[in-house]
């Protein structure tokens, strides 16, 4: 937990194949972090584990990703950036009020979405469609 938490200069990371969880609080505060990307086979993102990377500008979850930790993506991007889920076929990602979620547009000035991954539906389910 908290292994780069306010590095302010860690601008990329190259995560290796063959972990199954980020922990919470690794990059928060990691403010000038620019790229990432999640490998496949990642289960689990824990809470505030990408909390205050206004740097990033957007993310993808792979599908093998289960639950995410309350506030992981707090003040993502500064409000300004993109998440979007990989869908395994056949599967179909939901939200704790059974809507469906595809991809996170924080643009559009929108918090109900945005709150879905931070604090107020910490957690989603796949469902065969």
């Amino acid at each position: 937990e908290g292994a780069f938490q306010d590095c302010s200069n860690l601008e990329t990371v190259n995560l290796p194949k063959g972990i199954t969880m980020i922990y919470s609080y690794t990059f928060d505060g990691c403010k000038s972090l620019k790229e990432i990307t999640i490998p496949t086979g990642v289960l689990y993102i824990g809470e505030k584990a990408f909390a205050d990377c206004m740097g990033l500008k957007s993310i993808a979850i792979p599908a093998s990703v289960g639950k995410i930790g309350m506030f992981a993506f707090e003040n993502f991007s500064d409000g300004k950036g993109t998440i979007t889920l990989e869908i395994y076929k056949g599967w179909e990602v939901y939200d704790s009020s059974d809507k469906f979620v595809a991809e996170v547009d924080f643009s559009s000035g929108t918090a109900t979405e945005f709150e879905y991954f931070t604090n107020r539906f910490p957690e989603y389910v796949w469902k065969r469609s």
